[in-house]
């Protein structure tokens, strides 16, 4: 689960769709920690610094390490997991809200998404 194996193309729509969900305006504040497992203001620093941040596979044991380095790296992970899977499951939104923020389409979000998995 990490963005090495990302086109340039695909790193820019990760970073649409985290630019769009630290918007505020595609999750409701008050699930925004429950639906994500950060804040707001934590997804927005990610969204800005992504794809120059580390990244850690989140189903790896050796993952679970509690290194500061490691912490950062599953906290970048999870803001990139959890915003393309609520993206992609949670559509509470509008098709003029998605053309705002991303620029392709919610299935090609979706092969993204799975490619990042892998």
């Amino acid at each position: 689960m990490t963005s090495e194996n990302l086109s340039d193309e695909e790193k820019w729509v990760v970073k649409e769709c985290l630019l769009a969900i630290s918007s505020g305006n595609f999750l409701d504040d008050g699930e925004f920690h429950t639906l994500m497992g950060l804040t707001l203001a934590e997804t927005h620093l990610i969204a800005i610094a992504y794809p120059n941040i580390q990244e850690a596979c989140l189903e790896s044991p050796s993952a679970r390490n509690s290194s500061n380095d490691n912490l950062m790296a599953q906290l970048n992970s999870t803001a990139i997991n959890n915003s393309l899977n609520n993206l992609i499951g949670y559509q509470k939104w509008s098709s003029c809200l998605w053309t705002k923020y991303i620029s392709v389409s919610l299935d090609e979000v979706e092969r993204i998404f799975k490619k990042w998995r892998r």
